[in-house]
């Protein structure tokens, strides 16, 4: 085995010495670089030229693909580069002399110009199916030579795209373009079988004026019309000769034709006529007629009908009158019809109301005619009912109308595996006609009530039957093409479509496998993005790809689920070969190994070797990928499939490719991998250093979940079992550090009551978390800077944060943080509303706070949750300070006091007396002192503020008097008052009148003695507990004569009074 020497690192550390004496050496010369874009794969170029060189220096010119600027892809000491791909380079060129260097750099676009190839091919027949011509008509790309390489007949290479070929069948046609590269296609049809063609005829005879008859003659043969046809077209009059007309079609249908011919024919004759068609093959299609010239009458065509009336149109006709109608018929008869338009030999007649009709006029000839019609009363009938079966197994659609249209319609039986409880109203969908159109409905028996436009209602039963179906799709592969047969077969009448799409990855849509034209889900498939499929087998469909065939019928719905689409297959046919990559090896006797990486195409591929230095130069690989020995140079590899597809790829090797191992990530806790470009025909043997236990025999080496104990250097021996190679590589790498995945920690809630000033919400960072992470609020307050948030101003609310850690691992991880500021309730103001006293209720009062709820706490344990709290009787029991908070939420506000003191009731008793004869009611107080205010009210509207207070001759009855002392308490009591006048009479007039009969001291007050004296000082009347007795009797019950009496009171607190008094007696 030869030894591969490790090229790859002799050029990186030769570079670092050129650019590290570079700093030390002025780049004091110039360097440009011209090119060549890609026009067939690999064989862009590159041309490198400097000035101002130093003599004897030497220059080497390093080209990177960007945007690798530490590895080159060569360095050379020649003055160009070939078999470079599209791409953006970087290309620098080192001086070195005396051991000095110094560098010149220049970037380089090299365009894809590249045209691939593509075709499509067709067959023309001629009429007689005798030959036909192949095209291979070029879509894309430069074709150069075009051949059939198998079937019936074959063809060397030509510059022309066509074959004109006798023999229908299977044909391999290959086309190669400029760059040597061909596609290979197979293309199969057949002729139609040379007999006597099939065909039917029919005529349709039309008036086309009075005098004009129009013949629609179609053909229709089961095999092609051969052009040009020669038409002869005879008339036969009932008397005179024939007349005969000769001409040719040149083109037309394949299969249909159709003559149209006008003939002239008078009124009430019968003509003959025939045809005869001759096509370029000799087949001849026949027919023959009778024509009549019969008079056009003019009919009433009912055009359109509402709930109580039917519109009609009379046609044709050149005039039209109504004579007679309906009785309620909306004009006076006779009544002229206007013509709808000029020439259109219609008249309107709208809103008929049942009943008959006449109608008389002039027909299209000008002879008068006579119309009688019925017109019936609407009668929609009872709805009718479609079904279309499916989109899926098992369920259906169904399309329902109504006379005059549906106003409401709703589900009110239906199977059990009816989704939606019932009744369930399904106006949703209904169309702009008003007709239900609705879909997915599970198999069963449904009844649907019904209200249309005119108010009539049904409970309309209807049945469903869910789809069933069955479906084979089969593909045949052919080099370049393959056919499609589809077999179905279904329980439903409705039309359907069979389809062919294939998938397009880059755009993730569905598109016409030819076009590209991208499918829109929830259409209908058309010519435009899809591919048509016939019932059978469909051939030569010329794609490669990822495919699908699907059916396709229209559902009875309103939405788009209306587009019924069950996918029947999907498959993949294989692409052309295609050169994804060339790697060179070097080799110690400074020969190179080159491995050519080729995908798709039909197995087995084969590889070669067709030109070195543009010379030709043939090497047959046979299967293998691997080229071995080969010098430096410019190479053309070819690579060719087993239908004859091929492809080219150029290469010049100048240097080894530089294998090296990439590392997929350093995240922990995470998969790892370390990996080199995998190729099946090499061998790969990954091991830890210092161990030799094998770790993975695959160009990768997985590690599960990256830890700490995965540090450290790995290798891998990259080796092949071919004994004429001399690959054979050890590459290491050295892991060694860890990325620690993202850790933001817990999510957290927090709840302050009122604004709590700035905030460090990293204090807020909880569980497994990391420092240095951002925050950013999902909110809107405004006032986050950095960590710190400002909530001194904010309104109460919801506030959500979040902190973001990020890490050159994995996604970031995120923690949220929400923070509630709950309003600060105000501080609510108790009161009183009045002065309290005892006995009184004490009703304590606080301020009204939106939202808020209270607390009240008192002497003697008092509590309420009350705003304004009642304390029923109070007492002096209840003085002392009560409090108040009031709360919004968990939020209180601060507590407010208030003094309350209880007001002692003033005490008092009620007297009347004579005073001075004046009858003076009056209160005596208890320990209230002067500061005191009386209010006394009486009958008769009695007021008064004095006390004691004068209420001589006023109405006897019920006085109230209200005290009230300097707390503002007031006492009222009332003192019933039967006497207010206390005055002692001066005379009585005892004569029985009713009038001043009696001595009465009823004033005086109660318990008093009287005794009455005569002239001469003898008592004659004397009595206790006096009050009105005497009426001028003696003691003996005798009348006392007129005189002048004497009297001597005593009250009973032994108060004396004495004077005289009048009896007057008549």
């Amino acid at each position: 085995m030869r030894e591969l020497y490790a090229n790859s690192r002799l050029f990186v550390l030769f570079f670092f010495l050129c650019f590290a004496s570079a700093f030390a050496q002025p780049s004091n010369f110039s360097f440009s670089v011209t090119h060549t874009d890609e026009t067939c794969t690999g064989n862009g170029t590159m041309q490198f030229s400097v000035l101002g060189t130093a003599p004897g220096s030497t220059l080497l010119f390093s080209l990177y693909s960007l945007p690798d600027t530490t590895t080159p892809i060569t360095v050379t000491s020649q003055n160009g580069f070939t078999g470079l791909t599209a791409g953006n380079y970087l290309v620098v060129a080192t001086q070195t002399y005396n051991g000095q260097s110094g560098t010149q750099q220049q970037n380089v676009t090299i365009e894809s110009q590249i045209q691939n190839l593509d075709y499509q091919i067709t067959h023309l027949p001629d009429a007689c199916s005798q030959s036909a011509v192949i095209a291979a008509n070029v879509v894309s790309g430069n074709a150069s030579t075009f051949e059939i390489t198998q079937g019936p007949q074959t063809f060397g290479p030509q510059s022309g795209n066509t074959f004109v070929v006798s023999q229908g069948g299977t044909y391999v046609l290959k086309v190669t373009d400029n760059c040597g590269n061909a596609i290979v296609k197979t293309y199969t049809f057949s002729f139609a079988p040379v007999v006597s063609p099939i065909f039917t005829a029919n005529a349709n005879v039309e008036n086309i004026d009075c005098q004009t008859i129009e013949i629609t003659q179609t053909f229709e043969t089961n095999g092609n019309f051969g052009y040009p046809l020669q038409v002869t077209f005879t008339v036969n009059p009932p008397s005179g000769p024939a007349q005969i007309s000769n001409y040719t079609i040149n083109s037309g249908g394949q299969t249909v034709l159709t003559i149209v011919e006008n003939v002239t024919i008078n009124p009430n004759e019968t003509y003959s006529y025939g045809f005869e068609v001759i096509d370029v093959c000799g087949n001849v299609y026949t027919d023959d007629g009778n024509v009549a010239n019969s008079p056009v009458l003019p009919q009433a065509i009912p055009t359109s009908m509402s709930c109580n009336f039917t519109d009609y149109v009379i046609s044709p006709a050149l005039t039209a009158v109504v004579v007679e109608a309906s009785d309620a018929y909306s004009f006076d008869l006779p009544h002229e019809l206007e013509m709808t338009s000029p020439g259109s030999n219609a008249f309107e007649m709208l809103q008929l109301p049942a009943g008959n009709y006449h109608v008389t006029g002039l027909d299209i000839c000008g002879e008068p005619y006579d119309l009688y019609f019925t017109v019936d009363a609407p009668q929609g009938g009872n709805p009718t009912v479609n079904v279309q079966l499916g989109c899926l197994e098992g369920v259906s659609s169904v399309y329902i109308r109504a006379f005059q249209g549906i106003a409401d319609i709703a589900i009110i039986s239906a199977p059990a595996a009816y989704a939606f409880p019932l009744p369930n109203n399904v106006n949703f969908a209904l169309d702009s006609t008003l007709s239900l159109r609705l879909a997915n409905l599970p198999a069963g028996d449904y009844v649907f009530r019904i209200v249309n436009t005119c108010g009539s209602e049904w409970d309309f039963p209807v049945t469903v039957a869910g789809l069933t179906f069955t479906a084979d799709v089969g593909v045949t592969q052919h080099c370049g093409a393959f056919d499609v047969s589809v077999s179905y077969s279904d329980n439903s009448s409705g039309a359907i479509s069979f389809w062919l799409q294939k998938w397009n990855p880059l755009t993730g849509n569905w598109v016409h496998p030819g076009t590209g034209a991208a499918y829109l889900p929830n259409t209908a498939p058309t010519a435009v993005n899809a591919r048509l499929l016939q019932l059978g087998t469909t051939l030569n469909l010329n794609y490669t790809g990822h495919f699908r065939v699907f059916s396709f019928r229209t559902m009875y719905s309103v939405t788009d689920d209306r587009f019924c689409l069950n996918i029947l297959d999907e498959f993949d046919v294989l692409q052309t070969p295609e050169i994804v990559n060339t790697y060179n090896f070097s080799c110690d006797n400074s020969a190179f190994d080159v491995i050519v990486e080729a995908i798709g195409g039909i197995a087995p591929l084969q590889y070669e070797i067709t030109t070195f230095n543009t010379a030709p130069f043939a090497v047959d690989n046979g299967t293998s990928e691997i080229f071995t020995d080969l010098q430096p140079g410019i190479y053309n590899f070819r690579v060719t499939d087993s239908c004859g597809n091929i492809v080219n790829r150029i290469l010049e090797i100048s240097e080894a490719y530089a294998m090296a191992i990439a590392a997929s990530s350093s995240c922990e806790g995470q998969p790892a991998s370390l990996s080199v470009p995998e190729y099946a025909f090499l061998n790969y043997s990954w091991t830890h250093v210092g161990s030799a236990t094998v770790l993975s025999t695959s160009a990768t080496l997985e590690i599960a979940s990256f830890s700490a104990s995965d540090l450290g250097t790995y290798s891998v021996r990259v080796f092949t079992d071919n004994p004429n190679s001399c690959i054979d590589i050890t590459l290491q790498y050295e892991l060694d550090q860890i990325v620690p995945i993202a850790r933001a920690g817990s999510d957290s809630q927090q709840s302050y009551c009122g604004n709590q000033g700035i905030l460090d919400l990293s204090t807020f960072l909880d569980g497994n978390f990391q420092t240095g992470g951002t925050w950013s609020e999902q909110t809107n307050s405004g006032t986050l800077t950095g960590n710190s948030w400002n909530t001194s101003s904010v309104a109460p609310g919801t506030y959500t944060f979040i902190y973001t850690k990020s890490s050159g691992c994995s996604s970031d991880d995120i923690s949220v943080h929400g923070f509630t500021i709950h309003p600060t309730p105000e501080n609510p103001v108790p009161f009183l509303e009045q002065d309290v006293c005892q006995q009184g209720d004490l009703n304590l009062q606080a301020s009204t706070v939106a939202g808020a709820t209270y607390q009240w706490t008192g002497p003697n344990g008092f509590t309420s949750s009350d705003q304004n709290p009642v304390i029923p009787n109070a007492t002096s029991a209840n003085n002392g300070t009560y409090s108040v908070q009031a709360f919004i939420g968990s939020c209180a506000s601060e507590i407010q006091d208030l003094q309350v003191a209880i007001g002692q009731l003033p005490q008092f008793v009620l007297a009347s007396a004579c005073l001075n004869d004046r009858m003076m009611l009056g209160a005596t107080t208890v320990s209230q002192g002067d500061s005191v205010t009386y209010s006394w009210i009486g009958p008769n509207n009695f007021q008064s503020f004095e006390n004691p207070t004068d209420i001589s001759g006023n109405a006897p009855g019920q006085y109230a008097l209200t005290v009230t002392n300097a707390a503002g308490c007031s006492e009222t009591f009332v003192q019933n008052v039967t006497v207010t006048l206390c005055s002692i009479p001066k005379g009585i007039s005892a004569n029985g009148d009713g009038l001043n009969d009696a001595f009465d001291l009823s004033g005086l007050g109660e318990n008093l003695k009287v005794k009455i004296f005569n002239r001469y000082g003898m008592v004659v009347y004397e009595m206790n507990d006096y009050v009105n007795q005497w009426q001028g009797q003696c003691k003996d019950g005798t009348l006392l004569p007129s005189a002048t009496y004497y009297y001597y009171i005593q009250n009973e607190v032994g108060d004396e009074k004495t004077g005289w008094v009048y009896l007057l007696r008549d």
